[in-house]
């Protein structure tokens, strides 16, 4: 039977609980190397400020935006994709005027006819 411990029983409850893997673990550590409990102890309070103070920081600064340079990367990216596309459309044009195919031009490299 496994019975939690609490410092509110009363009775033979209070002498007999089960304690959970970490507690047991953390004691082991404490009582075996004092200084990982002394640094286990403090860790969580530096843990719990720094959550504390990056929730607050979060909560009362709003993230600065700058839409102008967002607005300036989305037209680079759309440029570098148009150009991108562009060199395509130049070969697929090409090909069409010199009256060849892009499979046939590769093939003609590769046999050396062309």
């Amino acid at each position: 039977m496994i019975v939690d411990c609490a410092t509110s029983a009363v009775g033979h409850l209070s002498d007999v609980c089960t304690p959970t893997v970490v507690s047991t673990f953390l004691n082991r550590i404490t009582l075996n190397f004092p200084f990982f409990g002394v640094f286990t102890f403090w860790a969580q309070f530096v843990f719990v400020g720094i959550f504390v103070i990056t929730t607050i920081t979060g909560l009362i600064q709003t993230p600065k935006m700058d839409i102008d340079t967002e607005i300036e990367d989305a037209e680079e990216a759309e440029e570098e994709s148009l150009l991108a596309a562009s060199r395509t459309r130049f070969r697929g044009a090409w090909d069409d005027v010199t009256g060849r195919t892009s499979n046939s031009t590769r093939a003609a490299e590769n046999t050396g006819t062309a």
